[in-house]
C-alpha cells in the first residue's frame, strides 16, 4: 500500500478529465493502465496544466492488447502518442510486451515513458 510505505507524500484518486488541482502545483503524476480509458486529449491536457513547471509524469501506455487467439482487443500507434505528448520532453522511452494469464490469457505491447513538462 502505497500511503503506508511512503506516508510522507499526498496520493488522490481523481478524474483525470477534470481534475481540481491548481495550475503548476503538482510535482508528478504516475499511472499504469489508465490512459487508454479516458479521453486522452483532455486527459494529457490537464495533467500538463497542473503539472509545475519540469514536473513528471511516469506513464504506462498500451500499444496493443491482442487475445490468446490473436485478435486485437485494442490499438493505438507511437505516432499518435507522441503527438499527445509534444509538450513535453521525454526524459525515457522503452517498449515491451507483457503476457497476462488472467483473467484469460492476452498480450500487452507497452510503452513506458518518463516526460517532464517543458
Amino acid at each position: 500500500n502505497a500511503k503506508r510505505n511512503f506516508p510522507e507524500l499526498k496520493f488522490e484518486i481523481q478524474n483525470i478529465e477534470n481534475l481540481k488541482f491548481k495550475n503548476n502545483s503538482i510535482d508528478a503524476y504516475f499511472m499504469i493502465n489508465v490512459i487508454h480509458y479516458t479521453n486522452k486529449l483532455k486527459s494529457v491536457n490537464e495533467i500538463f496544466r497542473t503539472l509545475k513547471p519540469k514536473g513528471y509524469l511516469f506513464i504506462h501506455f498500451n500499444l496493443s492488447i491482442t487475445d490468446k487467439n490473436g485478435n486485437i482487443d485494442y490499438s493505438d500507434n507511437e505516432e499518435n502518442i507522441n503527438s499527445l505528448f509534444s509538450k513535453f520532453k521525454i526524459i525515457e522511452k522503452r517498449t515491451f510486451e507483457r503476457i497476462d494469464e488472467k483473467p484469460i490469457k492476452h498480450a500487452h505491447k507497452i510503452m513506458e515513458l518518463i516526460l517532464q513538462k517543458r
